[in-house]
């Protein structure tokens, strides 16, 4: 169960040129670190191209500078929306090289998981002035009112995510947007 084949590790240089790449049949997790079978390493000079033959690795070489976990590789295949607050945290934390555009698509992703919650309490305590005000009207406004108020919730939802991920706004914000503006409107009602 943790055993990878075919495996490439691919070490770069700040300017994304590769120093080495490792390839191996086989890789395996045993006793807190990678192993690595059937291995050959391979150097590059800094303008990407290889520095003599492959070496080949011995028959078992431990890799303990790997401080990937399998559950690490696990987490960055399965798809986002299926992953946990925690594994969301934990992918942003252990991975500072990510993209600018990634690391604000995954930090929208855990605020808004934070977020979300909170839209039952804010709908409410938005929803009694409104309910307050049109209760003394027709039936049909006050489902008129209701269903605006769903529909900009769910607008104010969709502008979040333009502008969080697209960096326009900072992910927290944006996550939280709706919450804030419909909050806002209902302490002024």
């Amino acid at each position: 169960p943790n055993a990878i084949y075919g495996v490439t590790i691919i070490q770069e240089r700040e300017n994304n040129t590769q120093a080495q790449r490792i390839t191996a049949k086989k890789a395996g997790w045993m006793d807190g670190s990678w192993w690595l079978f059937d291995g050959q390493i391979e150097k590059f000079d800094i303008t990407d191209s290889p520095i003599g033959k492959p070496e080949p690795l011995p028959e078992a070489c431990e890799m303990r500078h790997l401080t990937e976990k399998p559950d690490d590789f696990v987490s960055d295949v399965k798809d986002p929306s299926l992953l946990s607050s925690y594994e969301l945290y934990r992918i942003i934390r252990s991975n500072p090289n990510l993209s600018p555009e990634t690391r604000a698509e995954k930090l929208f992703d855990l605020f808004s998981r934070l977020a979300m919650p909170w839209a039952c309490i804010v709908v409410s305590f938005f929803g009694i002035p409104v309910g307050a005000r049109s209760s003394r009207q027709s039936v049909l406004i006050s489902i008129l009112v209701a269903l605006l108020c769903f529909f900009g919730y769910y607008f104010l939802m969709q502008i979040g995510i333009l502008l969080g991920k697209r960096q326009i706004l900072w992910p927290w914000l944006a996550a939280w947007l709706s919450n804030i503006v419909f909050i806002a409107v209902g302490t002024y009602m």
